[in-house]
């Protein structure tokens, strides 16, 4: 091509000269070959310099001059027509798309087959996409038909360059907060359905407990005031109508702020005891054997400070009787007219004259003292006294008390057995050491949970359509 330019100008220039003329034409003639030199290039679609002379653009690998569909502006040209077949038909060539700037033209038409001959002719090449800036995809050329063995597919247009990413979406807004952990109350402390106790304690009401005033708290059956807790948590234990003892708050049942000393130590004022109850000048406590009291005490029935019954707790008495038989006789009861009953609970250390042991007598049974107990096992000694009965531990009433207690009591092995364990399966009371079935078990009274085998628990129920609530070990 430059030696081609190079030749035109020469002759508009030196035209008045004819030998001049001619002189260069034969010196072209000699200078130019007869074909032209080809410009080969790499960047298919480029239009112009520096691929490509000007007005020339890069196509299959050579310069070539713009042509309709090959340089910017142009449409897409329609794949030329498929040479007829010979022994193998020529392919057509698929038509190009837009360049730079302009808008992508349409892939050109896969080229038509050539005419059958002994193989049919190829496919169409598909158009070719230039990368505009912004330019749409080109489109996929359109296969060539088929002839005898049918022609491929049209290679699909190049992609335009990827249009810009849209705006991120609005982030949804967050859930609503979620509603606070429900923080378990601890021992002593108010409760309701809404504020419920810590795992193992009990929510109950101050007046279903036998008290004149309401209001419900966390609580536990006890002993004494040492199964409440540590002292500075202001919780003592107080006896209820449940014919036992429960922790409940000290300011709650008119005690004051309880202090460290346990029962049996010296005080001189009831801050100093853990029960926050100074007895003269030992501090005292409720109990639940006859060996729960400190020396020169005995578990006995009577009345305690913010109580809401009569129960066992230690203190001083006038009766001198042991438990059992060799304690001593308290009573009698007689067959005549009319019939004779005699007790005497004051002559009795537990203040509760209830035992009829057995004798030779037809007409007359002498009465013996008892003991307070947490479960049968607390009245086991008393079975050497026994011939034809078993003890066991129930509720009954507190001697000259309109209370109940607990405490033992004897039955006679001629109506039952009276051997199953609390827990064991039963279907009648006379098969249970405690005398007692119920919902196919045997159960027990109890003072703690300690006193029931897993997983009974100590519990008040009542067994009498709701007239009172007794602990005994059930399942909670």
């Amino acid at each position: 091509m430059a030696h081609l330019s190079r030749f035109f100008w020469l002759l508009l220039v030196r035209r008045s000269s004819g030998v001049m003329v001619l002189g260069l034409l034969a010196a072209c003639q000699l200078a130019v070959p007869s074909t032209l030199d080809e410009i080969a290039c790499t960047q298919e679609g480029f239009v112009g310099s520096p691929v490509c002379p000007t007005d020339q653009v890069c196509w299959e690998g050579q310069c070539r001059p713009c042509q309709v569909g090959l340089c910017p502006g142009t449409s897409a040209g329609s794949g030329g027509e498929g040479n007829a077949g010979g022994m193998n038909g020529t392919n057509g060539q698929g038509g190009t798309s837009a360049g730079n700037g302009g808008k992508a033209g349409g892939a050109g038409n896969g080229g038509r087959s050539g005419e059958a001959g002994t193989f049919g002719g190829g496919s169409g090449e598909g158009g070719v996409s230039s990368v505009g800036t912004g330019g749409e995809a080109g489109q996929a050329g359109n296969s060539a038909a088929g002839s005898v063995n049918g022609g491929g597919s049209g290679d699909s247009g190049a992609s335009g360059d990827s249009g810009t990413g849209g705006d991120s979406g609005t982030a949804g807004n967050g859930g609503e907060a979620g509603g606070s952990a429900v923080t378990p109350k601890l021992l002593g402390e108010e409760c309701s359905e809404s504020a419920p106790c810590q795992a193992g304690l009990l929510c109950l009401d101050l007046a279903a407990m036998g008290f004149s005033k309401s209001g419900s708290f966390c609580t536990l059956p006890c002993c004494d005031s040492g199964d409440c807790g540590e002292f500075d948590q202001g919780v003592v234990c107080i006896p209820t109508s449940y014919a036992g003892g429960m922790c409940l708050p000290a300011a709650k049942v008119g005690r004051g702020v309880p202090g460290s000393k346990a029962k049996g130590l010296q005080c001189s004022k009831d801050e100093d005891c853990r029960s926050a109850w100074c007895d003269g000048n030992v501090c005292g406590d409720l109990c639940c054997t006859e060996k729960g009291c400190s020396e020169g005490k005995e578990c006995t029935v009577r009345s305690v400070p913010g109580g809401a019954a009569d129960t066992f707790a230690c203190g001083t008495t006038s009766g001198t009787m042991d438990a059992g038989k060799s304690g001593g006789v308290c009573g009698v009861e007689e067959i005549s007219i009319p019939p004779k009953s005699e007790r005497n609970h004051k002559a009795c250390k537990s203040g509760v004259c209830l035992l009829d042991f057995p004798d030779t007598s037809l007409f007359k049974d002498e009465i013996n003292c008892t003991k307070p107990c947490r479960s049968s096992a607390d009245c086991s000694s008393l079975d050497t006294d026994l011939s034809f009965s078993a003890s066991y531990c129930t509720y009954v009433k507190g001697g000259d008390s309109t209370n109940t207690v607990r405490a033992c009591n004897t039955v006679d092995l001629l109506s039952g057995e009276y051997n199953q364990t609390t827990g064991a399966a039963c279907n009648a009371h006379k098969e249970c050491k405690s005398n007692f079935c119920a919902n196919g078990y045997c159960s027990d009274t109890c003072a703690t949970d300690k006193d029931c085998p897993a997983p009974l628990r100590c519990l008040p129920v009542t067994t009498d359509n709701g007239a009172s609530y007794l602990l005994r070990c059930f399942k909670d």
